[in-house]
């Protein structure tokens, strides 16, 4: 399969490199190449939060992970086992979608960080995971540096995000989720992503924590 797309691939070059990308990530999808995070991986996240929220909700959403890879990658790393943290470049693909060019090699490269394990690519940017031989064909990565999970769980930061209680910041929701879930439609998984943010509303008892806060609020003059 790796030789065909690469054959394929000669047959793309003169168009942009946005159409390029278009048409590889499409056929990632159609073959199974390009797949939505793993049950359970989305199972563990549920019990992670940041800012509130968990992050089986965030890491599904482009517009809250976009321009936050260091961040989401090490957070996405919290519902694996076994993985390495990679930091490198990428081909900017994405964020050139009208420069042409007539050899893949000539692509401008930008910095990204990305999380792999079990021959997977977990990348948060996109909100997706990719075969890694495809996902390094795809984006051609330059890698710099690598680190595993024994390192990743010694940093303060992983023992910070574990440590926290999604039940103390139940409370914030009426003022988070209105602005979470404009997020959802439009998003590569949104199907998930709505799912996801049902349980968690029906987990903490949203409705009601709602009408508390809403009388709350009234009661005090700010409605």
């Amino acid at each position: 399969m790796k030789e065909a797309i690469i054959q394929a691939l000669t047959t793309l070059e003169s168009k942009t490199i946005s159409k390029l990308y278009r048409s590889m990530l499409k056929f990632g999808l159609r073959n199974g190449l390009i797949r939505p995070y793993e049950a359970s991986l989305i199972e563990n996240l549920r019990t992670v939060s940041f800012g509130g929220m968990p992050l089986s909700i965030i890491l599904l959403l482009p517009n809250l992970c976009e321009g936050h890879c260091n961040d989401r990658a090490i957070t996405i790393s919290m519902g694996l086992n076994r993985f390495n943290i990679v930091w490198g470049s990428v081909r900017s693909i994405r964020s050139n979608p009208e420069v042409k060019s007539s050899k893949l090699t000539m692509i401008e490269y930008s910095d990204h960080t990305w999380v792999e394990s079990d021959g997977w690519v977990y990348d948060t940017s996109s909100c997706y995971m990719a075969r890694k031989w495809f996902y390094y064909l795809m984006e051609g990565p330059i890698v710099r540096r690598r680190k595993d999970h024994n390192w990743c769980r010694q940093q303060e930061y992983y023992q910070e995000q574990h440590s926290r209680e999604i039940e103390k910041d139940k409370y914030w929701m009426p003022l988070i989720i209105p602005l979470i879930e404009p997020q959802i439609p439009g998003s590569l998984y949104e199907k998930l992503a709505a799912i996801e943010l049902e349980l968690f509303k029906e987990s903490i008892g949203y409705d009601q924590i709602y009408a508390e806060v809403k009388a709350d609020m009234e009661a005090k003059g700010f409605r």
